[in-house]
């Protein structure tokens, strides 16, 4: 059986949290934010330009509630502030390399190596 994409763990305090970006998360983000995903696909974590904050938290947000729904998005904003590279390992996670589109484009938005936070 092949691994489940789309899945990391993040810990806060003394709780971990396994959040799970699938298709079902897909669907609701692109619900909210258009077919093409434009506001996520545009994230880039080498960009200095600031990101949307709001895209970033929610896709969070949408990632907890598989095995967290009693989490609130104040603990989506809690991982998000903890470590801001934790989208991005969320949305390689459930785009990996290999699940390129037609275009030849990879992940989400192109999304990079993660720099390293310091």
């Amino acid at each position: 059986m092949a691994q489940i994409t789309g899945e990391i763990t993040a810990t806060l305090g003394d709780k971990t949290y396994q959040l799970c970006l699938g298709m079902i998360g897909f669907a609701q983000l692109q619900q909210e934010y258009g077919q093409q995903l434009e506001p996520i696909t545009k994230l880039d974590p080498e960009k200095e330009d600031l990101p949307d904050f709001g895209v970033i938290v929610r896709i969070v947000e949408i990632a907890l509630q598989r095995y967290h729904p009693e989490a609130d998005r104040y603990v989506a904003d809690d991982l998000c502030r903890q470590d801001m590279s934790l989208v991005y390992r969320l949305l390689e996670a459930a785009m990996p390399a290999g699940a390129e589109d037609g275009g030849g484009k990879g992940k989400a938005g192109g999304a990079k190596k993660t720099p390293a936070r310091r």
